[in-house]
Parts: structure tokens; C-alpha cells; sequence
């Protein structure tokens, strides 16, 4: 009995092996295991699921003795250091932070991080996770936004007169203005949008 006991536990073992790895191999977010930076690099070590490899274009031995902060992007790397440090000596558990980090042909790659503790005892409660998301794509449509919305607005504030985009509602409710509201209505632009003060129904003889 005590031997059926045994290798069941033993099945129950390898079996969970096995789905961790499995997991950690098919995951789609990329995964690193690393150790603290409070470790010496000669004893550091670091993994990366297939993943994480394919969105920052390293392995795990390339990484293992690469410093961070040298492949984030050096305007980035300013608003996520105070939240690592405290990430570091246990002020927080975990955060999240969206970045650039550069491949090894010196090209960027957006990413989402997601750094959390290990739950794990001796000797592996020095190492940190990190779970990262490639959001280049994203990044690049919000920029083509942003740019489109810059134009737009430039363009818009040559235009003599007011431009203006309203809700199909009694009131002609505001939610764009160009800045020709003031020289056409006497109202500044945020007075008419969402009838702050006064909706252009109003405003019309």
C-alpha cells in the first residue's frame, strides 16, 4: 500500500512537471525567470520561454549576463526605474510598465511587462518574473492616430469660420470645435462641448 502511495506521488509529480513545462513552453506571452540584480552575475540565471525569445530576438544565454537597463529605451528606462527599485526591495509585489526594448540589430520592439515575485522558497526566492506582451502594433496605429489628429486640427485651425462635429440631438450637443467658435459665437471651444455652459442650439437665432 505505502508503495502505491509512493508511485502515485510520484506519478502526481511528474505529471505536473510536465504541465508546467508545457505551459511555459506554449504560452502565448513571453515569459523570463531571472534572478534578483542583488545577485552576483556569475551566479545569475535567467529563462525565457520560446515567446519572450521571439519578441526581444535573444536566448536565454545571450540574456543571462545582459543588464536590462542597457536594451530599454533610455526615455523609458527613467520612468521605470524608481517603480523597479521598489519592485526590488519589496515596496510593491508587482508592476506593470509599457516600454521599448532593443533587439540585437538595434531595432525597438513595444512592450507591455507585467514584473511579479517568484512564489518560491530557498534558493530560488531571489528570482522575479517578467510576462511580456509585444505591442509594437498598437503602438504604431495610436501613433498614425495621433498624427492624423494632429493634422486634422491643424488644418482646422485655418479654416475661417467654425468647423464642429454635434450629436443628432435637440440640444446639438458639442463634441468637436475648431478654434473659430470664439471669433464666430463669443464662446470659448470647451464651453460648447457637452453644453458645458451653453449648447449650440442656444447660441443659434
Amino acid at each position: 500500500a505505502k508503495h502505491c502511495e509512493l508511485t502515485q506521488k510520484k506519478n502526481e509529480l511528474l505529471f505536473q512537471e510536465i504541465l508546467n513545462r508545457n505551459l511555459f513552453e506554449q504560452a502565448p506571452v513571453g515569459i523570463i525567470l531571472r534572478e534578483s540584480r542583488h545577485i552576483a552575475p556569475i551566479n545569475r540565471k535567467v529563462s525565457l520561454n520560446p515567446k519572450a525569445e521571439s519578441i526581444i530576438g535573444r536566448k536565454a544565454d545571450d540574456f543571462e549576463n545582459l543588464d536590462w537597463t542597457k536594451i530599454t529605451h533610455p526615455d523609458d528606462l527613467k520612468e521605470e526605474s524608481p517603480l523597479f527599485e521598489q519592485f526590488l526591495r519589496k515596496d510593491i509585489s508587482s508592476y506593470t510598465f509599457e516600454k521599448r526594448l532593443m533587439r540585437p540589430d538595434g531595432s525597438y520592439v513595444w512592450v507591455r511587462i507585467h514584473a511579479i515575485d517568484f512564489k518560491s522558497g530557498p534558493p530560488y526566492d531571489s528570482m522575479y518574473m517578467c510576462l511580456i506582451e509585444d505591442i509594437s502594433e498598437r503602438k504604431a496605429s495610436e501613433q498614425v492616430l495621433h498624427e492624423q489628429e494632429r493634422s486634422t486640427s491643424v488644418l482646422l485651425s485655418h479654416i475661417p469660420g467654425m468647423a464642429y462635429r454635434c450629436k443628432d440631438d435637440i440640444e446639438w450637443t458639442m463634441e468637436f470645435v475648431s478654434e473659430g467658435c470664439f471669433a464666430l459665437t463669443g464662446y470659448a471651444e470647451e464651453s460648447l462641448i457637452g453644453n458645458a455652459e451653453v449648447s449650440y442650439k442656444d447660441v443659434i437665432a
